[in-house]
């Protein structure tokens, strides 16, 4: 399993949410920021932007990246979440 952050941009018009958060719920995931979700997951970046690109409008912005284990934060609601003992770095 990896973790990978998930940032998107979602452009008017549009902008429908709950199609993509109802996406993004089916993974293990933490909610960290407006736009940022981390995603517990042994798909690869990939797969996961493929999984999602069909849940947001051609104008959108979608990026998927795997998250090391050397990162750093500051008041972010995901750090327990992120430094949990069962995350495999």
């Amino acid at each position: 399993m990896s973790v990978y952050v998930v940032t998107y941009d979602l452009r008017q018009p549009g902008r429908n949410y709950n199609v993509l958060y109802a996406a993004l719920n089916k993974y293990e995931h933490c909610h960290g920021l407006e736009s940022v979700w981390f995603v517990d997951s042994s798909k690869t970046a990939t797969n996961i932007r493929d999984d999602l690109k069909n849940q947001i409008d051609a104008n959108d912005i979608l990026f998927v990246g795997e998250l090391q284990k050397h990162w750093a934060s500051q008041k972010n609601p995901c750090v327990e979440w992120l430094t949990d003992a069962s995350r495999s770095w």
